[in-house]
């Protein structure tokens, strides 16, 4: 058994300490903030219910499979109906072609149809009948009505703008209505069992703890950590489960090479808020491919997260734009008159790290790893996306410690 220090409770630190734990290794956990969670949290102020961007779970994922484990109390949760979503281009709002209605209307017959009727079961076939689709070339050759379904779906499953072949499974998901779900508590629900089980586990976890430097002792192998106020926490090995600025910014100050990263950074602007409005009723959620910005209708998707009193006349926002705050002001004075005036309260977040590659795969960590030094999190090359790409890495990067150890 090893001493294993977790710095960072988000998806990825919770992640790697939920799989230390499990094999068998003394955890600790440190974070730097007074709330738990990194963003994988809410906030609430009267009953109001604010996230940091839209978050959604995978039935199917690792998340999801943790989280049955952690607890027997099944998690109550809502999804994005495929067939409620609307997109934006060259200026011109329209809904879908998902249904046998729209078909009809839209007069689309043959091959057309039958993939808009049955999308999932086309795209596993395509994507289990060409494993190195170049899906960027593949979407250009579909039909535009298609090509609009999963292009929405790829924003909203990736948050990315791009299919890529990779995406398939996750699409293919929410098809099937097994993804795209949104939790009735909120993030804050999710992260909130899982530190719930690391207490049961024995994980120790420090708040207001920012890590000042990493302790080595005279051969380079890590040793722990100094924490402010002089507080050192001694570990056999150490995750590194923050955003990559931050990674670097504790490798120079413990005098430790900064790994080699492509610093090419996919930055989105995200902002809830509550209306005292009706907005967008029935639409689950719109892409605006003009102006690169989604928005989610959590209240026409869990109404339930309104308080009380307020779920016929209020309305809550999530928007994740590619541009800036005033994109979203933008489309919101084009389409909903008055929302100005009617914001109950907000929660906006600016430069969110949606992804951030690297060339050479994962490969700069082994010499880290020889020194008991691992790194997750969403930056972190990996399977999956954004939450579950974070949760995973924290796994994978206990795992590779685990066997160094």
């Amino acid at each position: 058994m090893a001493r294993l220090l977790v710095v960072g409770t988000g998806l990825a630190g919770i992640g790697a300490a939920l799989e230390a734990s499990r094999l068998g290794h003394e955890v600790a956990m440190v974070e730097a903030h007074e709330i738990l969670g990194g963003r994988g949290t809410s906030t609430t102020e009267d009953d109001w219910i604010l996230d940091a961007g839209p978050h959604f779970l995978d039935l199917t994922g690792e998340i999801k499979q943790w989280l049955d484990k952690s607890s027997k109390v099944k998690l109550a949760t809502r999804r994005i109906d495929a067939k409620r979503l609307q997109i934006i281009r060259n200026g011109t709002l329209q809904g879908i072609i998902a249904t046998p209605e729209a078909i009809k209307t839209h007069q689309i017959k043959g091959m057309d149809k039958k993939r808009l009727l049955s999308p999932s079961r086309y795209l596993s076939s395509e994507f289990k009948n060409n494993p190195t689709l170049d899906a960027e070339l593949w979407i250009k050759d579909e039909s535009q009505p298609f090509a609009d379904y999963i292009e929405c779906l790829t924003i909203l499953n990736t948050w990315n703008q791009n299919i890529h072949q990779s995406s398939f499974p996750i699409i293919i998901n929410s098809l099937k209505g097994k993804a795209l779900h949104i939790p009735l508590g909120g993030w804050a629900e999710i992260t909130g069992r899982f530190l719930s089980a690391l207490d049961v586990l024995e994980v120790q976890i420090r708040s207001n703890s920012p890590l000042k430097r990493l302790v080595k002792d005279s051969s380079g192998k890590l040793r722990g950590a100094l924490l402010n106020k002089g507080v050192k926490v001694e570990a056999d090995a150490i995750v590194l489960a923050v955003p990559f600025a931050s990674v670097e910014a504790i490798l120079e100050t413990s005098r430790m090479q900064v790994p080699v990263y492509e610093n090419n950074p996919l930055k989105a602007i995200v902002w809830d808020f509550h209306l005292s409005m009706k907005a967008f009723e029935g639409v689950h959620a719109i892409w605006d491919s003009d102006r690169k910005l989604a928005l989610i209708m959590m209240s026409n998707i869990v109404p339930e997260r309104l308080p009380e009193g307020c779920r016929e006349e209020h309305s809550h926002l999530s928007f994740l734009s590619y541009n800036d705050k005033q994109s979203i002001e933008s489309f919101l004075d084009e389409r909903l008159q008055g929302w100005r005036k009617n914001i109950v309260n907000e929660r906006c977040l600016e430069d969110v790290v949606i992804s951030q590659s690297t060339a050479e795969e994962k490969e700069f960590e082994q010499p880290y790893l020889q020194q008991g030094l691992a790194f997750a999190g969403d930056w972190i090359n990996g399977e999956g996306w954004l939450s579950e790409r974070a949760f995973k890495s924290g796994i994978a990067a206990v795992q590779a410690l685990h066997e160094s150890l």
